[in-house]
Formats: C-alpha cells, structure tokens, sequence
C-alpha cells in the first residue's frame, strides 16, 4: 500500500464520528460493553460534537450534508446526533432534563426566571412568601427534582461578574443559621467560583480545598453516581477537565445546588440541545442589569448589618480559604484511572 492510501486509511480510522458511530452499533447489536479507559477518552469528543450541534441545525440535520449522511461544513448528520446522546448517556447516565428551580426555597435576594432554568443576585430584597423550604441567610436555591438513586448529569453554566456555586444538598440541609451555607455542613457537597481570585473551591462537612485550575470556561458538568456514592464535577473547556470527586455513602435523596451572590452573578442550568442565542440572551440582560444598577449600589448598604456580615464573610472565606494549600496542590493533573472514576 502507498504512503497515500495509508494516510487517506489512517484518517478513515482516526474520524471521531467514525469511531463513536462503529462502537455504538457494537453496543446495540450486544457484541459487548466498552471499557470505561474507552468511554473516557471519547468524552472530550462527544462534547466537542455537541458542541457543534448547539445551534439546534447540526442536531437535526440541515441542507449541506451529502448522500452519505456524512458530516459537511461543520452539520452533523441526524442518526449521528442520537448515536452521541446514546454514547453519552453511557458515560454521564441518564441526563436530567427535567431539571428546574423550585421557587420555594429560594432566598429573598435569588432571582429565579420564569422558565425557572437560572438564578440571578437580586440587589433589592424581592420578600418571596414565607416558607419553611425558603433559604433564609445565603442566598440559595435548590432543584424541583431530586434524585434517590442510580445516575444522573446535568450541566450549568456560571456568569463571569459576581460569585457562584453549584453542587448537591440533602432535603433535611438547615435553612438558617451559618451551617446553612452548600458545603458548611455535612448534608451537602459545594464546588464554588470567585471573580476576585479566578479559582475553585471545593466545600464540604466544612472542609475547604482550594483548586490549582485556573478556570478556562464557564459551564460545568456534574455527574452523580448514587449507588457508588460519587458526585463529581468537570470544566467542560476543549478538552473536558476533571476538576474533584467528592465520595460519600448518601443517605438521603439528593436536589441540585446553587449560591449566588454579587452584582451581575447568575448560574443557569443548560438544556440538552439548548440553543445557544439563549444563553447571549441571558448574558447581555445582566450586562444591562449591572450598567443600569450601578446607581443601585447603595442598596447593599440597606441590608441589615448580620446580613451583610454574614455575606461578606461567605465570600472573603472562598476568596481566602485554602490559599496555603495551592502550592501543595499546583501540578497535580488527574490520571486516567481518576478520569475514569467520574462515570
């Protein structure tokens, strides 16, 4: 065979779409299961994949694509889009697209839109109804849903301005009090961003862990494994980057988590397939909220001193917490086996 063939038999080999399409139809005849190293390493190229998809004509098929069904100029063919779900949803287990705000335990000072998809920091105290679900101190919000077994992913995405954070909590987490806060407790695991220190916090059982990664993204997956007790988080950067697993026996069921807190933090979480005009959307509202509150700072001052205290004090601890702990922690980068471990 000349050097040509080769290469041109090579690149037939190495086309990821090849490569998903030819195990998925493996795993559907029961010819056998992948090795988890196998579903690992497609992961960066699935979201890749979808990633391409995102403007909803690459997942559905659109003029352009040849008689073959092959991708052309960036589309994806339509049996190629269920193929990667299908493959997805071995790695991550069932996606959580259901998943939504429940308005009843968000604090006065989270704002939850009408789709109930995304929370913002309200600088005006909003005087929700009384409720003994509602976060009373940290301005939080847990999930509609919770999930009491098997597995589960969803994703989140996070604002550039302010603070945020996204993780899992317990029904039974306090609703008040300091201990109250996603991570200070031992009913709930946290993963938190600051804008002033540009890192992750990890929080739990009020143990604090300061990450090395320097954050090159915005959206987070999550993936819960009930059964093996795991609850992990990745940047879902080119290419997906494991940022911790949390282990645990869980006890009870478990709602998705968010924080938010500062002028212009939001966090939403992303529909599969979700368009991503949506998210400019959102993105460019809270640019105008933060251009046209910026007279509406003196409204922090209105908060009452235990209040603020308390808020400011959330922040200064993530911003602070761990600091000792990065030099100890820098260079760490996660084997395989680790990568692995998350599905």
């Amino acid at each position: 065979m000349d050097r040509e063939a080769q290469r041109e038999k090579e690149g037939r080999r190495e086309d990821p779409q090849d490569q998903i399409q030819q195990l998925w139809e493996t795993v559907q005849l029961g010819l056998r299961i992948p090795d988890m190293e196998e579903l690992c390493n497609l992961a960066g190229t699935l979201g890749s994949l979808l990633a391409q998809g995102s403007d909803g004509a690459a997942l559905c098929g659109a003029e352009g694509a040849d008689n073959e069904g092959r991708e052309a100029d960036g589309i994806m063919a339509p049996g190629l889009a269920d193929t990667v779900l299908g493959i997805r949803r071995l790695i991550y287990g069932q996606e959580a697209t259901d998943l939504v705000l429940d308005i009843n335990t968000a604090h006065n000072r989270v704002s939850v839109s009408g789709d109930r998809k995304s929370a913002s920091y309200s600088l005006t105290k909003l005087h929700y109804p009384q409720s003994p679900e509602r976060f009373q101190l940290y301005a939080q919000v847990l999930s509609s849903r919770s999930f009491p077994s098997r597995r589960h992913y969803w994703e989140v995405e996070g604002s550039e301005s302010g603070h945020w954070g996204v993780g899992a909590a317990y029904p039974s987490i306090e609703r008040g009090g300091g201990q109250s806060w996603i991570g200070e407790n031992n009913k709930s695991w946290g993963l938190y961003r600051s804008e002033d220190n540009n890192r992750y916090t990890v929080i739990h059982d009020s143990k604090w862990t300061q990450l090395p990664h320097v954050p090159s993204c915005r959206r987070i997956g999550i993936w819960l494994d009930y059964e093996a007790g795991r609850l992990s988080f990745c940047e879902l950067s080119e290419p997906i980057r494991r940022l911790h697993t949390f282990t645990a026996s869980f006890t009870e069921p478990l709602h998705a988590a968010f924080w938010v807190y500062g002028n212009g933090a939001w966090v939403r979480i992303i529909r599969e397939r979700e368009k991503g005009a949506e998210l400019l959307t959102l993105e460019r509202e809270t640019d105008r909220q933060i251009r046209d509150s910026e007279d509406l700072t003196p409204e922090r001052e209105k908060l009452d001193p235990e209040t603020r205290m308390q808020e400011e004090g959330a922040v200064s601890h993530i911003i602070h917490k761990g600091e000792t702990e990065r030099e100890e922690l820098a260079g760490q980068i996660p084997d395989m086996e680790e990568l692995c471990n998350l599905a």
